[in-house]
């Protein structure tokens, strides 16, 4: 625990109680960071969801999908759409809530024998992101796993 928050692993039974309430509270909060995302993903995949908090507060929150890897005992976790970290604060608490769930995830991974944790955060990139990634010790993916294409399509405006 540093500055009374601590990065954890949900327990599956509070995760199915409370991680779509928290989740909601993200103004970045994605439909792959989902319990439902995490039932629908669970033929191949572990959902494990995790979250730095301040007390009983979420301050960032990511599902994390495990595997393992092929031809070998090592396991991929990938966040797809996620952790989620922004809300109603400051940027800078955003940012420092994304540096904690990062160093956290990295400690994790570290401590598990991960061959790879891969995230995925659908915010626009930032000079002040890059550095948190870079700092969490997160590289930018040598291969796409898509086309890179994607794009965002805002249902919040009016069409006219």
């Amino acid at each position: 625990m540093v500055n009374g928050l601590s990065w954890r692993v949900v327990p599956k039974e509070e995760a199915a109680r409370s991680w779509d309430g928290w989740l909601s509270e993200f103004s970045d909060a994605h439909v792959k960071q989902t319990s439902a995302w995490a039932r629908h993903k669970t033929g191949g995949w572990t959902p494990v969801f995790t979250g730095l908090f301040n007390g009983p507060t979420p301050m960032a929150l990511g599902l994390v999908l495990e595997r393992a890897a092929p031809l070998g005992s090592l396991r991929v976790g990938w966040s797809n759409g996620g952790p989620c970290f922004r809300k109603k604060r400051p940027e800078s608490q955003d940012y420092a809530a994304l540096g904690g769930w990062l160093d956290g995830a990295r400690e994790r991974t570290l401590a598990k024998k991960r061959a790879i944790l891969r995230v995925n955060l659908e915010v626009p990139a930032s000079a002040e992101m890059a550095m948190c990634l870079r700092e969490g010790g997160f590289l930018p993916a040598r291969t796409p796993l898509s086309t890179g294409l994607s794009f965002a399509l805002d249902l919040t405006r009016s069409p006219e």
